[in-house]
């Protein structure tokens, strides 16, 4: 049975098979040099057939994904389920919420659109910010300016390294799962134990096709607004980071200490959640 927050895990799932399937059919027209991207992004949208919907579904299901895994990591704490003996399925949900929020970072900058261009760079000066992190991811990604080499890196991150770490850490949540389980819950019926299998496979087709159904809608009704080339010696107004980089970006602004203390922040955070089953 599919139990309300006990979905969550399965909805991640399929959201990431609709994300892997759009993105490979974006990645047939897409070309990843700085004098490219846009023009390729821009033939995607307005002369491919469906283009722009397979590019509003991946932007609408990359947003949806994130939210999901959020709640799904909130869900967790809230359930006591990263306490032993699953400190695995833990640090696999943080591991699926970090890596979510990189698949939209790496590709905000694939569009090289104004908007996703400036709110990289105002990303990549938090990131950047890290202590001993920043220098050594600077030196990783080809730099600290913005060209070929860093949207190469990006490109290859989104398309290739990401993914698979994302596999990685599905098959870890679902093994762990299927190890210890998310509780004690009433045993079913010896009829609906031989129909589940076949149970599941029907409830699992039901709810991609409401998940697609979904975001084919919300990529006609409400579009994401695709800008202009970026042009990287004009900054416009009000240039800003991703949105869950914009505590930190203030901080670094404003903090007495320099960006060095809002990177701190930043990593203390993040290593507190993984390392939350050891310190409670």
């Amino acid at each position: 049975y599919v139990r309300g927050r006990q979905a969550l895990g399965v909805l991640m799932a399929v959201l990431f098979a609709i994300e892997v399937v759009t993105g490979l059919l974006l990645a047939f027209h897409y070309r990843p040099t700085p004098d490219a991207a846009h023009t390729s992004t821009l033939t995607i949208v307005r002369e491919l057939p469906m283009g722009n919907v397979i590019h509003q579904v991946h932007a609408w299901g990359a947003l949806a994904l994130i939210l999901v895994v959020v709640l799904r990591l909130l869900r967790l704490f809230w359930d006591g389920l990263w306490k032993a003996p699953r400190e695995v399925l833990w640090c696999s949900a943080v591991a699926l919420v970090w890596l979510s929020l990189q698949f939209d970072f790496t590709g905000r900058l694939l569009l090289w659109d104004a908007h996703g261009y400036w709110s990289t760079v105002r990303g990549i000066e938090v990131v950047y910010a890290l202590p001993i992190v920043g220098p050594v991811l600077a030196f990783l990604l080809g730099g600290r300016m913005m060209g070929e080499d860093v949207l190469t890196r990006f490109y290859a991150l989104h398309v290739g390294v990401l993914p698979l770490l994302w596999i990685a850490c599905l098959y870890l949540t679902f093994a762990t799962v299927r190890r210890v389980g998310l509780g004690s819950y009433p045993s079913m019926p010896s009829v609906a134990r031989m129909s589940t299998f076949r149970r599941h496979r029907y409830n699992l087709l039901l709810l991609a096709l409401f998940l697609f159904a979904t975001l084919v809608t919300l990529a006609v009704l409400v579009p994401f607004r695709f800008e202009g080339a970026a042009d990287p010696y004009v900054t416009p107004a009000g240039a800003r980071p991703p949105w869950y980089m914009h505590a930190a970006y203030v901080v670094m602004q404003r903090a007495p200490l320099g960006s060095g203390f809002a990177g701190g922040i930043m990593l203390v955070f993040a290593f507190g959640l993984l390392l939350l089953p050891w310190w409670a």
